[in-house]
């Protein structure tokens, strides 16, 4: 009971000190925006789910870092302290609610023997008594029907966040006002601890096998081909014959944080045989970067790539584009017809002149 009240007093503290805060009618329409934008690009509210999932796991894994630096808290003895600190810390921090906890076990048995018990799972209850996501919302019927979780993106920032701190989670909303129910309820199973040896390794949340070439297991994300795989793992330091299950956990981190934000990632070093937790000498000249400066006519293929949701919405608006103004390749996608590149005509044409039978008189 004291270290209830003292995660809940140190809750209180980071919210009221040590918090930037926004309007929350700005954030609640923002969110709102984010998920209808989504439902227009999917038209599928399965897929809608999936990606509000994966958009939290990608904000977890960078607010567990801020989380941890600002509240100084220590690990975790059990699960069930795990989730005290979650409601009564984190939600509290970054949300201004603190959700009821109701700890218990699931009959599911865990992997590698992460259970408390025989055949059990840890689990933990998060009840929402109030939900900024969801405030001036209602869904439609059709959203109803379709098994749309609107605040889904609680439970990848769940996954994400614990995920960095080697826990292994299972969040999913087991009910919501929006859909008619009594309460908001996110429910969380602890599957095993990163730190022990296990078969998969997980990135972005997608599952790797550990016996396959990491740069094969890598175009398992949309928009990553081989070369690709190869010129990231080159700037991680990553051997091109490496397996999956032979990635340590500072690689791991490193690629989630690649994969998750291409963009703002960090350029490659110019020692490359450095270690990441390399220390140079005081009177060492300062750790350089390789950066590719304009006019040099060197690009950099990895500086601007764009991988999975964001890839597939570009692709999306630019077959909208074609389509609107009507090129032929528009046509072609109207139509239902394959598309191939720019040189689909050409191609077609060409083939019909050297197919054609000529018949003699």
């Amino acid at each position: 009971m004291s270290s209830t009240k003292q995660y809940k007093t140190i809750g209180e503290d980071l919210w009221k000190g040590r918090t930037e805060k926004i309007n929350a009618e700005l954030f609640t329409l923002t969110y709102g925006a984010l998920v209808v934008q989504l439902i227009q690009d999917y038209e599928d509210y399965g897929e809608v789910n999936k990606q509000l999932d994966k958009m939290g796991y990608n904000i977890g894994t960078r607010l567990i870092e801020d989380f941890l630096a600002r509240s100084s808290l220590g690990r975790c003895s059990d699960f069930r302290e795990v989730g005290e600190v979650v409601a009564k810390v984190g939600f509290k921090t970054f949300l201004n609610i603190v959700p009821t906890v109701v700890h218990s076990t699931t009959s599911a048995p865990a992997t590698n023997g992460a259970s408390t018990g025989s055949g059990t799972t840890p689990t933990f209850n998060l009840i929402l008594d109030e939900n900024p996501l969801a405030d001036f919302v209602e869904l439609p019927d059709e959203a109803l029907q379709g098994e749309l979780w609107f605040s889904n993106v609680l439970c990848g920032v769940l996954r994400g966040a614990l995920e960095m701190v080697q826990m292994q989670v299972e969040a999913t909303f087991i009910s919501d006002v929006l859909r008619g129910d009594e309460a908001t309820e996110i429910q969380a199973s602890f599957s095993y601890h990163l730190d022990r040896p296990v078969k998969m390794v997980f990135l972005l949340g997608v599952q790797l096998a550990d016996h396959k070439a990491l740069k094969i297991a890598l175009t398992t994300f949309y928009g990553i081909g081989r070369q690709t795989s190869l010129r990231l793992m080159a700037r991680l330091q990553i051997h091109e014959h490496a397996k999956v299950g032979s990635l340590t956990p500072p690689q791991i981190t490193q690629l989630t944080a690649f994969l998750s934000s291409p963009s703002t990632a960090p350029p490659p070093m110019m020692t490359p045989l450095a270690s990441p937790s390399f220390v140079p000498s005081v009177t060492a000249p300062p750790i350089k970067y390789r950066t590719v400066e304009e006019g040099s006519g060197r690009t950099d293929r990895l500086a601007k790539i764009k991988l999975e949701s964001e890839l597939l919405r570009e692709i999306q608006e630019n077959i909208a584009h074609h389509r609107a103004v009507g090129t032929y390749k528009g046509r072609r996608h109207a139509m239902g017809l394959p598309v191939r590149g720019q040189n689909t005509r050409t191609n077609a044409q060409t083939a019909r002149k050297l197919n054609k039978i000529e018949r003699r008189r």
